[in-house]
């Protein structure tokens, strides 16, 4: 999947970690359910009311990637639908 990035990285990357997104935030409640739609649409989402809230939204910093020239082509949703066809036909 990491090579439909469509960056190519030099050996001084080896090693390094980037966050591969498309930057734009999202509730902690839509990634569950986008993720919830991609492996099961039966399963339910319970959320427990008497834990802190904790982040409401995550936005993942893409800068490192986008030096070597990535620019994103999914949305999220999208995104998790391949991995999980990927993660069921045996990677």
């Amino acid at each position: 999947m990491a090579r439909d990035a469509g960056v190519e990285f030099t050996e001084s990357a080896s090693g390094a970690s980037y966050n591969v997104d498309t930057g734009l935030g999202v509730t902690i409640a839509e990634l569950a359910d986008h993720i919830v739609e991609g492996v099961n649409p039966d399963l339910g989402i319970a959320f427990q009311p008497e834990r802190p809230s904790g982040q409401q939204y995550r936005v993942a910093s893409i800068d490192r990637i986008n030096e070597p020239g990535f620019n994103p082509q999914l949305g999220l949703r999208e995104g998790i639908r391949r991995t999980v066809e990927w993660f069921r036909a045996g990677r």
